[in-house]
């Protein structure tokens, strides 16, 4: 699993970003008066090129509590306009991408912020569900389906208006280091399947899912049982060190070198870990908008929880 901690307020973040390596070398460099050499760096190889990840974007609900179509909800953009929520969603993805693919449940739809996408350069597919009424878990399948078996796929919802690139670079960065099929997002709201990134191989185990019945988007590796945090505080949600099979309990640790079995089914079990957030469920990139006055607190700063009706 990798731990991520929320940058300061006020702090920024993504590409803009300086990584912590570089600061902490000039900080060495002034308080020694003298540039740290770096010669060594330049006698290294130069590091081979990494395959740039697919992004799914997944947009295909009802929006009933939200009260009109929220992937295309109004957000406001950083030089004073307004976009759509998915257009946003889409250029995010598009800076750690190579393709998109929007995922718009049973026909196709978002045709105008689709267009727009492409009329910038950016390559988007549109897929359908091909499975009926089982909701973003079909999503996932139509968009795995779409891609080849050995793509990474950073899997987001179109209703994240807190989505940041640093985000999605911790979990491709994670599923690459470590290995596992699966990385998902994981805060103190719990596990985010909608924002995740996978191995585009894990198709099959998705697809079976789906031909059992499930509807759950953890339904095809058992990511969502729950686990007693080591500090005795009780459940807390999947135990961010465990492999599972389909909604089996934990069979194994990431870079143990040990394999989870294949299922009855003839499907190999998926290899699950966990990006780790110190964030609060409002307060991250996980944090979606079911509602208008959702979507108004995230964009305005407002962190505070939602009000519960008793």
């Amino acid at each position: 699993m990798v731990l991520v901690r929320r940058a300061p307020s006020g702090a920024r973040s993504g590409a803009a970003s300086r990584p912590a390596f570089g600061a902490m070398s000039d900080a060495m460099s002034d308080a020694m008066g003298e540039p740290i050499d770096r010669a060594q760096d330049a006698l290294a190889p130069a590091p081979r090129p990494v395959a740039l990840p697919v992004a799914l974007v997944v947009c295909g609900g009802r929006s009933t509590r939200f009260g009109s179509d929220k992937a295309l909800a109004e957000v406001p953009t950083e030089d004073g306009g307004t976009t759509t929520l998915l257009a946003r969603t889409l250029d995010r993805v598009a800076r750690r991408s190579r393709r998109v693919i929007v995922a718009t449940g049973s026909e196709a739809r978002y045709a105008e912020p689709i267009s727009r996408a492409r009329a910038f350069g950016l390559d988007v597919t549109v897929v359908t569900d091909r499975f009926e009424d089982a909701g973003p878990l079909a999503g996932l399948e139509a968009g795995l389906a779409a891609c080849a078996p050995d793509d990474d796929v950073l899997v987001v919802a179109c209703d994240l208006p807190r989505l940041e690139v640093d985000a999605l670079d911790a979990l491709l960065a994670a599923r690459r280091e470590r290995g596992a099929d699966v990385v998902l997002w994981r805060d103190a709201g719990g596990v985010h399947p909608l924002l995740g990134c996978y191995r585009a191989a894990v198709l099959p185990a998705v697809r079976a899912a789906l031909e059992r019945g499930e509807r759950r988007l953890v339904a095809f590796h058992g990511g969502g049982a729950s686990h007693t945090d080591p500090a005795g505080s009780g459940p807390t949600g999947p135990d961010p060190t465990a492999s599972h099979g389909c909604g089996d309990s934990p069979q194994g640790t990431p870079g143990s070198g040990r394999e989870p079995a294949g299922d009855s089914a003839g499907v190999g079990r998926v290899r699950v870990d966990y990006v780790l957030c110190d964030a609060g469920p409002d307060d991250g990139p996980a944090a979606n908008a079911n509602t208008r006055r959702e979507l108004e607190r995230l964009l305005g700063g407002d962190h505070s929880p939602s009000p519960r009706t008793p």
